[in-house]
């Protein structure tokens, strides 16, 4: 059974003052529409799927539906370029120099599955693939934990992950609401079970012909999950589910297909195309809402939180619900950070230990994936459409997102054109990355 705590109970002042100090961020206090009591919440991590992926070719069903009837988040990062790190920020709040120093779920760490448990909800998740498994933690506030690690069930789960999880809510006689979460492995490499050779063999001499074949196979993912979502989604339409849950779709990290030098690679870096991800919420009572300010996937339990109306403490992040304007790095909740997001993984170290990987199950225990904060990382920092980076060996790269959006043209060294405004929010950057 989850474990349950309590928390102190922070005034509203504290808030916003945590907001302002930490987020830059201009909060309002409207008459909250986002209220939702009681709803149940189904939380959607779909691995690997990259933001810039998510179109009307790739996923129709899910961008059409939440262009009629989704609050649509289209500049939000991951704290973290993969898996364990990045689902450690979305299930605790953490950001991501605690998220990066922990190998598991920390146990003292209190996770968006325990403070729903504690709020009354019964709690159940459907999880394959490595890290977000109870072995490494994720099991924290879960009733029931139905996870596999496997070769076979990591990259071929859906659409069954879906159907079992439209079967745990037909068939279960919880009179509680439910918080489910669903994390399909489908769209992660090594793409309909092309084999870690393939992977490697792309990498060792990419062109454009294996990276289109390559980008092929993981659109062909992305499609088989959108019509899992949407026969999901038709479900509870037909179980009259939908007017009481909170649907939440996003992404623990994206993939890099060309734009840096790898095919079906990431963790490597921290350019746009691994952090990017889709953060789309399905709420009863908010629709046709589209934000183009960046946020953050560790934001997540607090807004989850916020809608449910369950006061708590233990998340520090604004609630999305909350956010109207976000002008501010994403860094969280102290001002002594180096970045945004990190990474410490080399691109020829994941290449070489990718068939151990892929085919052997012990090489994923927890104490197999230590990360020590010692080794010189790949660090980013975020200010509206600036992204400014410190690479591994300590050169630095700036990039206009927004007119620059795969990031190929590096304005560092002219940096002193900017304009005035522009400056200041590299000079900010470069102060949030320690320079």
């Amino acid at each position: 059974m989850p474990r349950i705590r309590t928390r102190d109970k922070k005034v509203a002042l504290l808030f916003l003052l945590t907001c302002v100090l930490f987020f830059g961020t201009v909060v309002t206090l409207a008459p909250n529409t986002w209220d939702c009591k009681n709803c149940n919440v189904i939380l959607i991590s779909v691995d690997t799927l990259g933001a810039k992926h998510v179109t009307a070719e790739t996923a129709p069903f899910l961008l059409a539906l939440a262009q009629s009837r989704g609050v649509m988040f289209h500049e939000a990062f991951s704290q973290a370029s993969w898996t364990l790190p990045s689902h450690i920020a979305m299930f605790t709040g953490a950001d991501y120099s605690q998220a990066m120093a922990a190998n598991v779920v920390p146990e003292a760490a209190y996770t968006i599955a325990e403070a729903l448990y504690d709020a009354g909800y019964q709690t159940h998740a459907i999880s394959t693939g490595t890290f977000v498994q109870p072995q490494w933690g994720f099991g924290q506030g879960f009733e029931t934990f139905d996870g596999a690690v496997g070769v076979e069930e990591d990259w071929d789960d859906l659409p069954e992950l879906f159907e079992t999880a439209a079967g745990w809510i037909s068939t279960r006689k919880d009179a509680r609401p439910f918080f489910l979460l669903l994390r399909p492995f489908h769209v992660h490499d090594p793409y309909d079970q092309v084999g870690a050779e393939a992977i490697v063999e792309a990498n060792e001499e990419p062109s454009e012909e294996v990276v289109a074949e390559m980008l092929s196979l993981y659109h062909k993912g992305i499609r088989e999950f959108d019509a899992s979502f949407q026969a999901l989604y038709e479900f509870l339409d037909a179980q009259q589910l939908l007017e009481n849950t909170i649907i939440i779709v996003t992404s623990d990290h994206g993939e890099e297909f060309g734009e840096h030098g790898s095919v079906g690679l990431h963790g490597i870096n921290t350019y746009r195309e691994t952090i990017h991800i889709p953060l789309i919420i399905f709420h009863p009572n908010q629709k046709n809402r589209a934000h183009t300010f960046s946020v953050a996937n560790n934001m997540i339990p607090k807004t989850i939180v916020d809608a449910l109306g369950i006061d708590t403490s233990a998340f520090e992040t604004p609630s999305l619900f909350r956010v109207t304007q976000h002008t501010a790095v994403l860094s969280s909740t102290s001002v002594d950070k180096e970045g945004l997001l990190e990474t410490y993984k080399h691109r020829d170290a994941v290449i070489r230990s990718a068939p151990q990987e892929f085919t052997d199950l012990a090489f994923r225990i927890p104490e197999a994936q230590g990360v020590t904060t010692d080794t010189p990382a790949f660090v980013s920092g975020i200010y509206g459409k600036w992204h400014l980076i410190r690479t591994f060996d300590g050169t630095m790269q700036l990039f206009d997102m927004h007119n620059d959006p795969n990031e190929q043209y590096d304005v560092f060294q002219n940096s002193e054109s900017l304009s005035p405004s522009d400056a200041q929010s590299i000079q900010t950057l470069s102060k949030l990355l320690g320079l």
